[in-house]
Formats: structure tokens, C-alpha cells, sequence
């Protein structure tokens, strides 16, 4: 914009006027820069540089993001009433933390390019399995189990087919970056899980409402 179009549109609006929108105009991008500067989760993180698989453990995006959902967004995330908000809470907590371990036992093994799709694939069905264990002995309601682990059926599917595609790809040149390739894969399943346990309470109103959940009646959805 030229100096005649400000005077010209200084002249159309008032000087008040553009002042209040240079105002608000500095600060959205002041505060915009702020917020990215202090993002959880900086892009620096991505840019890290890595000698070995078994550097990856706690080091990896995966690790920070993942308990960030535990952390930070599940703890202001409401499901229809407290009771199931709980139920949703406990179930991917357990999930959640399930795969952060299940996943740092994974980099603890030396994994080469001959082992590689054998131990990802025990990693992924370890975590379906002992999640549901665990969800077992914390007392979730079995049809909630059952419910969850069918919505997440398709998204376990989707990771095991991308690990195999991953193992058999040429497009890597080590061990070491298919394996950052799965655990973003697998970082991105974790955040979809969120709404695969969202569909699971959500489609078991009828089957939820007015049970018992750790001495709270289960409320139903309106």
C-alpha cells in the first residue's frame, strides 16, 4: 500500500480507525509469534539428528506428543456427562501409556533390516493386547473395551499394513529411518484413536446408561 492510498484511506475511515486496526493488526502477530515460540511441541524436535535406533527412546517426537495428549488434552476433554468422561479418560490413558511403554521396549532391542517388520509387528499387537489386559484390571466395562478395540480395529490394520510398506520400501537407506518412519506412523494413529474412542462411547448410550462405573451410574446421553 502506497502513502496517497493510506491518506486516502485514512481520509475514508478516521484516523481512530486506523490506528485501532494497526493495533490489533501488531498484536495478533505478536502474539502469534509467541504462541509458536512456545509450542509443546516445536518442529525442532523433528529436526533432531539420531546415530542409532537406540537413540530414539524418549527422544523421538512420539514420546512428547503422546504424553501430551495424556498430559494436557484428555485432562480439558469432556464425553457427555463425568462418568463417561472418566470411562473415556481411563481408556486411552491406559492406551496411551501402553504405547509409549510397549514402544520404548522396542528400542531398547537391537533392530537390524532382518528384524525389523517382526519387531514392529510384535510392538503393535503388544499394545492392542496389553492395553485390553490392563483396561481389564482397571475395571473398564467390558463392552467398552470390546466396542473400543473394534472401532480402533481398522486404524491397527492401516498401522500394520504402513510398517509392512515401510519394511519392504526402498525410499529409506537405513534401519534407522524406517524406524523414524513407523514411529511417526504410529504417532499419527495416536491422535485418531482419540476419535475412536469418542465413537465408542457414543454408540453405547443405551448399552452404558445407568450401569455401574467404579461405584458412579453412568449417565445417558442427551
Amino acid at each position: 500500500m502506497t502513502w496517497i492510498e493510506v491518506v486516502n484511506l485514512i481520509k475514508d475511515v478516521g484516523v481512530s480507525i486506523v490506528i485501532i486496526g494497526a493495533v490489533v493488526y501488531l498484536a495478533v502477530k505478536y502474539f502469534s509469534q509467541l504462541i509458536e515460540k512456545n509450542k509443546p511441541y516445536s518442529s525442532d524436535h523433528n529436526k533432531m539428528h539420531y546415530d542409532s535406533v537406540q537413540e530414539l527412546r524418549g527422544n523421538h517426537p512420539f514420546f512428547n506428543k503422546v504424553m501430551g495428549i495424556v498430559q494436557i488434552k484428555l485432562p480439558i476433554t469432556k464425553m457427555g456427562g463425568p462418568v463417561r468422561t472418566e470411562i473415556f479418560r481411563d481408556v486411552l490413558t491406559i492406551f496411551y501409556r501402553t504405547a509409549i511403554q510397549e514402544v520404548d521396549n522396542l528400542l531398547t532391542q537391537e533392530v537390524t533390516l532382518d528384524n525389523f517388520l517382526a519387531v514392529n509387528y510384535t510392538t503393535a499387537n503388544n499394545i492392542i493386547k496389553k492395553a485390553s489386559q490392563k483396561m481389564i484390571e482397571e475395571q473398564i466395562p467390558p463392552i467398552v473395551i470390546e466396542k473400543f478395540n473394534y472401532w480402533n480395529y481398522g486404524r491397527h490394520e492401516y498401522l500394520l499394513n504402513t510398517i509392512s510398506d515401510i519394511d519392504s520400501s526402498m525410499v529409506f537407506s537405513s534401519v534407522l529411518e524406517k524406524e523414524c518412519a513407523v514411529l511417526n506412523a504410529i504417532t499419527d494413529a495416536a491422535f485418531f484413536t482419540l476419535m475412536d474412542a469418542e465413537k465408542t462411547l457414543v454408540n453405547l448410550n443405551g448399552d452404558l446408561s445407568g450401569t455401574n462405573y467404579k461405584g458412579k451410574i453412568v449417565e445417558t446421553l442427551h
